[in-house]
């Protein structure tokens, strides 16, 4: 029996999956791409990532899913081929095509691909890769992130040694010697610094971090041959790398593990592997991440003497996700939610360590509302400058479509304006600040609390112009027009500056 892949190929433009199309040179055939399974493969999953490299010229994927499906024909010779079916995404950017094997491609909605294609099995698995997508029935990698004493490795090996026949633990990278010869640690690959750098320099590494002169980092490859074997993904991440896997991943949902700031100490020092001195740097990135939590999808408490409980509520958010369920019932402290209102999408509520207490953001009331402008809520407080301009925010999220269809508007007029504003663009859900070249990960205090005194339902896109106008949702999104949206902006800023 010949044993092959067919790799259906995507990428994500706006909400849309559009699906890869070549036609080969020679017969002129329209298709997805397939290949036969080399004798040097280890398994399908090496075949498939071997062939899109070959053909497309793409190493790394945005997403990598078995479909764990197989389907057989027979060729004319009377073999039997076997083919089994995978699904990659791949960023949004021009493709190296090798000229052999495709004379010309292109990304098309599923219909028109599955119009394309001569093949009945092909159409058929496009239109299950895309029901797939639609539904985000896919294994996930699940970023379990804390800080130091907050039991992330007691919690993954719990979740896996349970729940093992749906969810892998991905080993991460180290340059730091073992803490004792022989030292065998499931989830950690020591290598030395040569080793690490290496695999930085080659772009194996999806995110790496330096602390207390060791690298530490996470390879692409170990999270791809979980996935390749059509199993969640669990792995240990800190804030800044969860920033990473973001980036590279679209199936990424992050846990993070909760605790009181005097437990983690405690924890730490029973531990004994750090001295006082330390303790105190770590407990320093402690109070950040703790002050950070809230840029995760779920936060839940890992309670002294208790580790089995913060395991089952993992395991539960991952069978939620994985059977697509919208609304798992999770015993958790705090989750990201999302749903429609006003035109908007609604945040759920920050966590208490992230809720203002005595500021301005506490006593906005209905009285403090002069009236409308332009759509906008006009109020009685004195307006908000920096270097004597008047500041303008947007606060979004990477997810809210709203947002989606507003923000290069937006970001294009905040700096052709920058002469007159000062303006920021903060996504909260990843932290963010869209008008710099730098990545931020969270937003400042400010920022926060400026968005809780105008919005404390946390319904975004939110617009805030001079600490004064407020407005929640696009105005012209349903005609499509965003010139007009421009010009309602234009007309804020300059009644805030009096022409």
């Amino acid at each position: 029996m010949i044993e092959k892949v067919l790799v259906i190929v995507y990428k994500i433009k706006g909400d849309q999956p559009l699906f890869f199309i070549g036609c080969r040179p020679k017969t002129g055939l329209c298709q997805p791409i397939t290949g036969h399974k080399d004798e040097g493969d280890k398994d399908v999953a090496e075949t498939v990532r071997r062939e899109v490299g070959e053909e497309i010229g793409v190493s790394d994927y945005r997403n990598f899913i078995n479909l764990k499906e197989k389907f057989n024909w027979k060729k004319e010779s009377g073999e039997t081929v076997e083919e089994s079916v995978f699904a990659v995404e791949v960023e949004d950017k021009p493709l190296k095509i090798e000229k052999r094997e495709f004379a010309a491609y292109e990304f098309l909605p599923v219909d028109d691909a599955i119009k394309k294609v001569k093949f009945e099995s092909h159409g058929k698995y496009l239109k299950k890769v895309a029901e797939v997508i639609r539904t985000k029935n896919y294994p996930k990698i699940f970023a379990i992130i804390g800080p130091g004493g907050s039991g992330k490795g007691t919690i993954i090996e719990g979740v896996t040694s349970q729940y093992g026949e749906y969810v892998r633990g991905a080993a991460t990278a180290t340059t730091r010697p073992k803490k004792k010869p022989g030292e065998v640690a499931k989830y950690r690959i020591f290598l030395t610094e040569n080793e690490f750098k290496n695999l930085d320099k080659e772009g194996k590494l999806i995110e790496k971090n330096f602390f207390k002169g060791n690298w530490y980092g996470a390879p692409k490859e170990e999270v791809y041959k979980i996935l390749g074997k059509g199993k969640n993904v669990i792995i240990e991440v800190d804030l800044n790398g969860l920033k990473s896997f973001r980036k590279v991943f679209s199936n990424v949902v992050s846990i993070f593990i909760d605790a009181h700031t005097d437990v983690f100490r405690q924890r730490m020092t029973k531990r004994g592997m750090e001295t006082p001195e330390e303790i105190k740097e770590r407990m320093k990135i402690t109070e950040w991440e703790l002050q950070n939590k809230h840029l995760c999808d779920y936060i839940i408490e890992n309670r002294e003497g208790k580790p089995q409980e913060a395991v089952k509520e993992v395991i539960k958010i991952i069978e939620g996700k994985r059977s697509n369920m919208k609304n798992p019932t999770t015993i958790i402290i705090f989750i990201v939610l999302i749903g429609l209102v006003l035109g908007g999408i609604l945040l759920s509520s920050p966590p208490k360590s992230q809720a203002p207490t005595t500021s301005d953001s506490q006593t906005k009331t209905n009285k403090d509302i002069l009236g409308q402008f332009e759509g906008f809520n006009e109020y009685s407080y004195e307006i908000q400058k920096q270097d004597g301009k008047p500041v303008v925010y947007l606060f979004s999220t990477t997810t809210c479509p709203h947002c989606e269809w507003i923000k290069d508007t937006f970001d294009k007029w905040a700096k052709e304006n920058s002469d007159k504003i000062v303006a920021y663009h903060w996504q909260l859900d990843n932290g963010d600040n869209t008008l710099t070249e730098e990545t931020e990960i969270a937003a400042p205090q400010e920022a926060e609390e400026i968005f809780a005194k105008f919005n404390p339902e946390r319904s975004v896109p939110t617009f805030v112009f001079g600490g004064k106008y407020e407005r929640v949702g696009n105005a012209f999104e349903q005609e499509g027009d965003l010139n007009k949206e421009v010009e309602i902006y234009n007309k804020v800023v300059n009644k805030l500056l009096g022409n």
